[in-house]
């Protein structure tokens, strides 16, 4: 595991164009990160399958209605 903090500051954001270009051309699979998502008002759900350490998805989503600040 290697982990990359603070591309977002990077001059050019070389590294953050790196990592966009890699998702894209396929070299690097996201999908499995997308798997959990809920809705604004399922966020309950959400937080417990969080605390539950995801049971098995690597990361939990909460989608915002269109509009949303």
């Amino acid at each position: 595991m290697e982990w990359i903090n603070g591309t977002q500051s990077e001059p050019g954001l070389a590294s953050f164009r790196e990592a966009i270009g890699l998702i894209q051309r396929g070299e690097i699979a996201v999908d499995h990160c997308l798997r959990s998502t809920y809705c604004l008002e399922d966020v309950p759900e959400a937080l417990a399958v969080a605390r539950a350490q995801g049971n098995g998805a690597a990361k939990v989503n909460v989608t915002l209605p269109a509009g949303a600040r």
